[in-house]
């Protein structure tokens, strides 16, 4: 392994597209060219159409003398077609030191390269829950994988146990040629206030943010609340969008009187997810499977009290700072370390909080980015 000085990386970000199906995706490439750019990275970001980006991201690309925004649009067969782009972009031969693409896909058209052709693998999840997939769409997320892993001259992987997964499911050998770079958290997209709050935001509230995914477990967290309820006659449960079939099914097994203290969001701005944040009493993931967790990260980055289960990389990326359930907690297990939560009160320090952002920040992130010891450009495939 060598450290292989990067000067400047190219970005395709056809990947993004503005019905939001891909916000972590979306947020980590965007925080990690920023952090590039404060280091003095040249970035070349190229889409399709820029009205696929966020506005204020597209702003601080072009006001920046080192970023560069280039609109290419390929002639492609179907509609959300990003794996064409990427492949027609591939033939298009990047000046830059290094290309990276931004979820799982090296392109074919990337042989007899001059650059470093990097990747980045955001979880292992087709391999941990089969049933969330297609047959036809298990069969490729697995042959590309391998292909990447073995095309790339490096993978990267947003945590360490995620590089745990790649070495299960494609050999140690893989995962030695992967490096881990942590997503990265931009606090400041939380700072706009609003104007307005609804009433329930002023009693205590338990806070939960997730997709409506049968491994984020929310049922049991409904079971969990309405032990609480049994135990404490004022906090209230909220959780971001709207209930799922099976979490409409808990909700109905709870007593009336604690049903009326659940609270759903609905879609969340980053005003209203930054101010749900500040005014929360805790937060608390019932999660089987994270390959990071943003929004437990982001929670402790707001100092609450944060309670997760022992799983995937939420020991990791929680710093020591957050109350580690059993891998597979019971509903009592949760709401006593709810109750004790709401009870104590007790936030973060001012240094935690600091440690946590500072860490998880665009600039800490690029500067691992740099710094990392990349294999020598081969040009060619790990056999």
């Amino acid at each position: 392994m060598t450290a292989s000085p990067v000067s400047s990386v190219s970005v395709p970000l056809f990947a993004v597209h503005p019905d939001g199906r891909t916000p972590g995706l979306e947020s980590g490439m965007y925080n990690l060219v920023s952090g590039l750019l404060r280091r003095d990275v040249a970035v070349e970001v190229t889409v399709a159409d820029r009205q696929r980006l966020a506005p204020a991201f597209v702003v601080n690309l072009t006001a920046n003398p080192g970023g560069a925004l280039v609109e290419k649009r390929f002639p492609v067969p179907v509609a959300r077609s990003r794996f064409f782009e990427e492949t027609a972009f591939a033939l298009s031969r990047s000046r830059a030191s290094q290309v990276l693409y931004p979820n799982y896909f090296v392109p074919p058209t990337e042989t007899g390269r001059s650059h470093l052709v990097s990747a980045v693998i955001h979880d292992c999840l087709h391999h941990v829950y089969p049933e969330y997939f297609s047959a036809t769409k298990r069969t490729w997320l697995s042959w590309q994988f391998g292909h990447t892993l073995r095309r790339a001259d490096v993978t990267y992987l947003i945590s360490e146990w995620e590089r745990q997964m790649v070495a299960r499911y494609h050999g140690d050998r893989a995962a030695e040629r992967c490096r881990v770079i942590f997503n990265s958290i931009d606090w400041t997209r939380f700072d706009a206030t609003l104007p307005t709050l609804p009433d329930w935001q002023e009693r205590p509230f338990i806070l939960s943010v997730c997709h409506p995914y049968p491994h984020k477990n929310v049922p049991l967290l409904i079971e969990a609340f309405g032990l609480l309820c049994e135990r404490d006659t004022d906090v209230l449960l909220a959780l971001s969008g709207q209930p799922s079939p099976p979490v409409r099914q808990a909700i109905a097994a709870l007593p009336d009187a604690a049903q009326a203290r659940l609270r759903f969001t609905g879609r969340l701005s980053d005003a209203e997810l930054g101010q749900l944040y500040r005014a929360a009493t805790a937060y608390v993931s019932a999660s089987r499977y994270e390959g990071f967790g943003m929004p437990v990260v982001e929670a402790l980055g707001f100092g609450l009290p944060t309670i997760v289960s022992a799983v995937g990389a939420l020991p990791e990326v929680t710093l020591g700072m957050a109350t580690l359930l059993p891998r597979d907690p019971k509903a009592a297990d949760l709401a006593d370390a709810m109750l004790q939560a709401v009870r104590t009160g007790r936030r973060l320090s001012a240094p935690q909080i600091e440690h946590v952002r500072q860490t998880f920040s665009p600039d800490a992130q690029a500067a691992r980015f740099l710094g990392l010891d990349l294999p020598a450009l081969s040009g060619s495939p790990l056999p």
